[in-house]
């Protein structure tokens, strides 16, 4: 499994992973926030001015368990193009810190893992507005090439001035997938979205995909 705070953030930078024993270690380097848009990513955009520390530290118990806790730290406003900053305030003064509980657990032909992090923004006139989040997933071997998944994670948003700063959301999801070689499989994949705010992004999504691997 791998953690929200390595798995989404497709910024530059450097990663560097390792083990000790049943310990599990990690540190990353990155030009820009976990929150960052798109043109954020490029190097030159962000131009390393404010980068965000992110680490790792994993332990496994015993051979079906992994358990780790992240925590991150960066800023996730790299530009002001609509010139929205006070007087006085800088980019450098709101910051993004994150931190995150992670475990999987693994025996035979059953996978479960699950993630809750808690995530804090730094805004001006506001002061800092939270938001926290879970997932848990299972897969489980059907026969040795007919797998199937289910997952469920749902989104939590604190109060700024004695209402929530944006609506709660949930998620759920199934797929069926079947492995017709070594090197082919084939996945269904279906989701159900309920959000409770004006504009939703879709409530249902289902997609099929074909993996060849070389």
């Amino acid at each position: 499994m791998l953690p929200v705070i390595w798995g989404p953030a497709y910024t530059t930078g450097l990663t560097a992973f390792g083990a000790a024993g049943r310990w599990d270690y990690g540190v990353e380097f990155k030009n820009a926030g976990l929150s960052s848009r798109p043109d954020d990513w490029d190097p030159r955009n962000a131009d390393w001015r404010r980068p965000t520390v992110s680490g790792r530290v994993g332990h496994r118990p015993g051979p079906a368990w992994n358990l780790g806790v992240s925590a991150s730290r960066g800023h996730y406003m790299t530009g002001d193009p609509d010139h929205t900053l006070l007087r006085g305030a800088q980019l450098g003064d709101f910051h993004q810190i994150t931190f995150a509980h992670d475990l999987s657990y693994a025996h035979r032909q059953l996978q479960i893992s699950a993630e809750v992090f808690l995530a804090r923004f730094d805004v001006q006139q506001v002061g800092s507005v939270a938001t926290t989040a879970y997932y848990v997933e299972t897969r489980y071997k059907l026969t040795p090439q007919l797998f199937t998944a289910f997952r469920w994670g749902q989104q939590f948003f604190g109060d700024v001035l004695e209402e929530p700063w944006d609506g709660r959301a949930a998620r759920g999801e199934v797929a069926f997938g079947y492995r017709f070689s070594r090197r082919v499989q084939g996945k269904f994949q279906y989701s159900v979205t309920s959000e409770k705010r004006p504009v939703a992004q879709g409530k249902q999504f289902a997609a099929v995909q074909m993996t060849l691997r070389f």
